[in-house]
């Protein structure tokens, strides 16, 4: 996917295809990673917590806009100090 183990991102969208549910995410260093249906989410994303954040997909351009306007900033910021407190364990 190009992007680092690791990686924090945003499910900016979330859509059906027929009864399939699929994700949209953009990582924290600005790269929309497209599409990911649930069994890929299962494989490849790792839930770190809901935010008081709620964003409006309209369309790509007007994402990538909105990032570099910094919109995301703060709320993967919020995540950042999240995933500080959070330890893996290792049984």
């Amino acid at each position: 996917m190009g992007e680092p183990k690791n990686v924090l991102g945003y499910v900016y969208e979330t859509f059906y295809i027929g009864k399939t549910k699929g994700y949209s995410i953009i990582t924290e260093n600005g790269v929309d990673l497209g599409c990911f249906s649930s069994l890929e989410k299962q494989a490849y994303v790792v839930y770190v917590s809901n935010l008081d954040f709620v964003y409006d997909f309209r369309t790509s351009e007007i994402l990538k806009k909105d990032w570099d306007k910094g919109l995301f900033h703060p709320f993967l910021e919020e995540v950042h100090d999240l995933k500080k407190l959070h330890r893996p364990c290792n049984l």
